[in-house]
């Protein structure tokens, strides 16, 4: 019985180690291309093209806080992390949008 429960609190840890980890490598990932995009084309939002794809990451990472709520092992905790992930995804996203649509409107 003891090792079914070891096994299980193992895939568990396993499972939330990764989903930290995928949202810890995307924050990576996502701050150095905007970074080798300031380099290269002299700063991104001198491009139309840059704003649609910083807007894109944008709402990719607006999932960040949402997968690391799935993450936590405790139940309750658990519960309240998805909400407040969830409320800043809905904040993020309705951001990017918002963000867009003012440039499109621009032009």
């Amino acid at each position: 019985m003891e090792s079914t429960n070891t096994m299980e609190r193992s895939y568990g840890t396993t499972t939330s180690d990764i989903l930290i980890l995928i949202v810890i490598a995307y924050m990576l990932f996502h701050a150095l291309v905007i970074f080798l995009i300031n380099i290269i084309s002299g700063g991104w939002w001198n491009h139309s093209i840059m704003r649609y794809i910083y807007t894109a990451f944008g709402i990719i990472a607006a999932a960040g806080p949402l997968v690391l709520g799935f993450a936590i092992r405790n139940r309750t905790l658990k519960i309240i992390g998805i909400i407040i992930g969830a409320l800043y995804a809905i904040y993020a996203v309705l951001t990017s949008i918002t963000q867009l649509i003012a440039f499109i409107k621009h032009f």
